[in-house]
């Protein structure tokens, strides 16, 4: 199996009838693996909120944790200082206990939306898989986890330092044939070929886990 990549394909994948803005990074992932010949399936679980009660409540939390990041990224930009001279625009320094607060806020945003009639929000099966996807005639399950290329490192993090994320890797590792690969989204500016203009692509970074990644030892 090739380390750098996994499933290889032409050309990034171009939803049907979505504006590439639209598309959410678990249907890009969706899409990339079909394009490659995969059997593939989103698998994250709707999770509604219940009571008037309940959905309330997990409205007031969203309110409330937004507040904390403004409020944190306000005294980021306090902090903020010239570099050199001033003609070199504006640099911030953060610790990396701040860095890792602001990726948690970020990352743990779920915005309420209408499903089914109810009222609710998306969770990763087990709380790492968003896909779940196998190629006909070839041995082996891989489990895909989409994110940013920016997110990738924090998820990577959080497999090591959340017990029940560090556990179930494990097992779905040591299981033979199994894989688990974060796709991390980002998108690029490419020249046109004509050499007037440009046009914007998404293209993805494929990182496998390994139970190496799960050894505290590695960080």
């Amino acid at each position: 199996m090739n380390q750098k990549t996994l499933f290889e394909t032409d050309a990034p994948p171009k939803p049907a009838k979505q504006r590439a803005s639209e598309v959410k990074g678990a249907q890009r992932s969706l899409a990339h693996l079909r394009k490659a010949g995969y059997v593939a399936e989103v698998v994250e679980q709707w999770k509604p909120f219940g009571s008037p009660t309940a959905i309330a409540d997990r409205l007031d939390a969203i309110v409330e944790e937004r507040n904390r990041l403004v409020q944190f990224l306000v005294a980021l930009v306090g902090r903020a200082r010239p570099i050199g001279d001033g003609g070199d625009g504006w640099g911030l320094t953060i610790t990396d206990a701040e860095r890792d607060a602001l990726a948690d806020t970020t990352r743990h945003q779920a915005a309420p939306k209408a499903d089914r009639g109810n009222v609710g929000y998306r969770k990763d099966l087990f709380g790492c898989l968003d896909i779940i996807a196998f190629r006909p005639g070839e041995p082996g399950v891989v489990g895909v986890q989409s994110t940013s290329r920016a997110g990738i490192a924090g998820h990577v993090r959080d497999y090591l330092v959340k017990p029940e994320l560090r556990e179930f890797l494990a097992d779905w590792l040591s299981t033979p044939d199994r894989t688990f690969v974060l796709h991390g989204w980002q998108k690029w500016e490419h020249q046109n070929k004509s050499g007037d203009g440009v046009h914007y692509r998404w293209d993805v970074e494929e990182r496998i886990i390994t139970p190496a990644d799960l050894v505290e030892e590695r960080f």
